[in-house]
C-alpha cells in the first residue's frame, strides 16, 4: 500500500521506542524505573468521579465542533484568575482532545507552504509533535540544539536575521521537556521580541497598534469626532481614552500622553503653520487618508491622517502657485 512520502519518512514515535525497551528490558529481568510519559498514579478524587457520573445522560451525541459555551466561558474564567488575561470564549478559545491535538494542527493553521514564511523552529532534544505537525503541513523545519553548556537554552545569536524572517512559527518549553532546564525571563523574553519584532513586518499594523483592536474604524470615528467645533477634539479624546483603557491599562496610558503631545503640537505648529492658511479637504479625501494612516499607524496615524493630509495639500498648493508665478517673473 502506498503511504504519504511525509508518513514514511517519519521515525518511529519516541515513547512508542520506549515502551519497546521498556518491554525488552522487563522480560530479562530488568528493574525498571519510569522516568517516560507522566501519567497519574494518585486514585482519582471521589468528587471528580461523583461529578462526571451526574453529568452522564441517558443518551449522548456527538459533541459540538467547538466545545460547549459554558465550558469556553470556564476555561476564560480560569486564564483571567489564573494569568491576568482576558479571553473572548467564542472567538479565542477551543476545546482540543489534549494539547498534541492542538500543537499538531497549529502549523496547518499558520503556514502557508507556498509563502515565504513557511518555517517552523523547534529544539533538539524536545517534544516531537510539532516536528511531525510542521512536517504534515508542507513546513520546513529547524531544530536549535539544546546543549548543556548554553544552560539548554537555545542560542538565539545562531540563527540569521534572514532565517528569522522566514519563521512562522517558534516553539519554546520551558520548564524544558526533556531536559528540566529553566528560561531565565530575559531569554524569554528576546525569543518573543525576535519573532514578534518579525511578525510585526507581515502584520496589517492597524489591528496591533497598541493592542488596541478595530483601529480603523476607531480612527474614522475620532475624525469625525474631531471635526465637531470646540467639543470634538474632546469627545474624540474620552472615547478613544475609554477605549484603550479598557483594553489594558498601559495602552490607555500611552493613548492618553499621546493627546497631550498631539495638542501641543496642534497648538504650536499646526495652528499657526497650516491651520492658519486656507485648507479646504473635500470629504473623500478625508475618508482616504485616515484610511492610510490607520492601515500604516494604526489609531496614532489615523488621528495624524487630517493634519498630515492638510500640510501636503499646502505645500502642492504652493508648488503649483509657485509655478505659475515664474513664467510671470520670467515675461518681465
Amino acid at each position: 500500500m502506498h503511504v504519504s512520502p511525509v508518513l514514511a519518512a517519519q521515525a518511529v514515535y519516541p515513547f512508542v521506542r520506549i515502551e519497546d525497551a521498556k518491554r525488552r528490558k522487563a522480560a530479562e529481568g530488568v528493574r525498571i524505573f519510569d522516568f517516560g510519559m507522566g501519567d497519574p498514579r494518585e486514585p482519582t478524587d471521589p468528587l471528580i468521579k461523583a461529578a462526571l457520573t451526574a453529568a452522564l445522560d441517558e443518551a449522548t451525541g456527538y459533541p459540538a465542533a467547538v466545545g460547549l459555551p459554558e465550558l469556553r466561558e470556564a476555561i476564560a474564567a480560569w486564564a483571567r484568575r489564573r494569568f491576568d488575561v482576558e479571553l473572548d470564549p467564542d472567538r479565542e478559545l477551543i476545546p482540543t482532545y489534549g494539547s498534541k491535538e492542538a500543537i499538531f494542527l497549529l502549523a496547518q493553521m499558520l503556514v502557508d507552504r507556498d509563502g515565504d514564511r513557511r518555517l517552523v523552529v523547534t529544539t533538539e532534544p524536545g517534544y516531537p509533535v510539532p516536528d511531525r505537525g510542521a512536517a504534515f503541513a508542507g513546513a520546513d523545519v529547524l531544530q536549535l540544539p539544546l546543549r548543556e553548556e548554553n544552560g539548554f537554552l537555545p542560542d538565539l545569536d545562531a540563527v540569521d536575521a534572514a532565517t528569522w524572517d522566514r519563521a512562522a512559527i517558534v516553539w519554546i518549553n520551558y520548564p524544558n521537556n526533556p531536559t528540566g532546564a529553566i528560561a531565565p525571563l530575559d531569554n524569554t523574553a528576546r525569543t518573543v521580541k525576535i519573532h514578534i519584532g518579525r511578525y510585526l513586518k507581515y502584520t496589517t499594523p492597524s489591528k496591533i497598534i497598541m493592542g488596541v483592536p478595530y483601529a480603523v474604524a476607531l480612527g474614522l470615528i475620532v475624525a469625525i469626532l474631531d471635526l465637531i467645533p470646540l467639543a470634538g477634539a474632546t469627545m474624540a479624546a474620552i472615547l478613544i481614552g475609554i477605549v484603550a483603557f479598557l483594553h489594558s491599562v498601559p495602552a490607555g496610558i500611552v493613548v492618553v500622553a499621546f493627546f497631550v503631545a498631539y495638542q501641543q503640537v496642534e497648538n504650536h505648529v499646526l495652528q499657526p503653520v497650516i491651520y492658519g492658511r486656507t485648507v479646504q479637504l473635500s470629504p473623500l479625501t478625508v475618508l482616504i487618508s485616515i484610511l492610510i494612516g490607520a492601515e500604516l499607524a494604526g489609531i496614532l496615524g489615523a488621528l495624524a491622517a487630517i493634519p498630515v493630509a492638510g500640510t501636503i495639500q499646502v505645500l502642492l498648493l504652493d508648488w503649483r502657485n509657485h509655478r505659475r508665478e515664474r513664467p510671470a517673473h520670467a515675461a518681465l
